[in-house]
């Protein structure tokens, strides 16, 4: 780096930033440009979120964000979003307000029982008892919201996550979108480079004195009961691949999309991060009319 050693700091520093421009920039162009206008009018301002938290039993609770409607049983179609690691950001509530104002409603799965529980780093078994939470919340708001049709649009974790009970999936739900989703399931835990599951595959090797990734591999895959689903004939699939991504490994998505062979794929040459922030930039209006044509 020459005489200035600090110098590969302040690149990191400038790529960081140009990283926070782009984002603020499609954020803002999906504010100021809706693409087509509002289709219908919904009874509720698609500005207005309402939250609410949804009591299944004693044991099961899922809280939404709503837009453009206030009736549950009076809704005929609407879009879940399932969202990615760290829960609800501002990449899902954009899509929600550009949804509602193409005139369908939307909800954002925000929170659900054991969504936030924070597990000993060493328990193999955290990754399915995560799993079986989600696919609960979800199998049991998605068939809450029958007999209204549904359209599911799944980023990264959530992606993940919905393609391993694809074939569980309640009929009302029409159509899948995922976001930088993969396959196999255990290759996505014990091979990606998200920062937390590095760390915690950097952890539990150190701790176990396992020799190879390869090992790490076999203990993830033998500690989960669900696999990724095949196809399920009744619910139409989209896809957004990033083909430069290591978070979830691109190869990992060309798997999933050789398992499914879906009616659409979308393929972006950036990384995990900035697919899912050009998904939204370039590609709503294609997700919007893809869920319209499933209904």
């Amino acid at each position: 780096m020459g005489d200035n050693p600090f110098k590969l700091f302040y690149v990191f520093k400038a790529v960081g930033q140009i990283r926070l421009i782009l984002f603020i920039l499609v954020l803002l162009t999906g504010f100021l440009f809706d693409g087509k206008a509002q289709a219908q009018s919904l009874p509720v301002s698609c500005k207005q979120q309402q939250i609410n938290r949804l009591h299944f039993g004693k044991n099961l609770y899922v809280r939404v964000i709503k837009y453009g409607f206030h009736d549950f049983k009076k809704l005929n179609k609407v879009a879940v979003i399932v969202p990615p690691t760290g829960g609800t950001n501002l990449i899902d509530r954009q899509y929600a307000y550009y949804f509602c104002r193409q005139g369908l409603p939307a909800i954002i799965m925000d929170e659900w029982t054991g969504s936030n529980t924070k597990f000993d780093p060493f328990d193999l078994n955290s990754h399915q008892k995560e799993l079986d939470w989600g696919k609960k919340a979800f199998l049991t708001l998605t068939r809450y919201l029958n007999p209204a049709k549904v359209s599911v649009l799944s980023t990264s974790k959530g992606g993940i996550g919905t393609s391993c009970f694809l074939n569980e999936f309640p009929r009302n739900i029409r159509s899948l979108v995922t976001v930088v989703a993969g396959a196999p399931l255990h290759l996505t835990i014990s091979r990606s480079n998200q920062e937390d599951l590095r760390k915690l595959r950097d952890l539990r090797m150190r701790r176990w004195q396992l020799g190879s990734v390869e090992d790490y591999d076999r203990m993830i895959y033998d500690s989960l009961k669900v696999k990724t689903s095949n196809r399920n004939p009744r619910v139409r699939l989209a896809m957004i691949i990033a083909e430069k991504d290591f978070s979830v490994p691109s190869s990992l998505q060309h798997y999933l999309a050789n398992l499914w062979r879906p009616e659409k794929i979308w393929r972006l040459e950036n990384n995990h991060f900035l697919t899912i922030v050009f998904s939204f930039g370039r590609l709503r209006d294609r997700i919007h009319d893809f869920m319209e044509e499933s209904f």
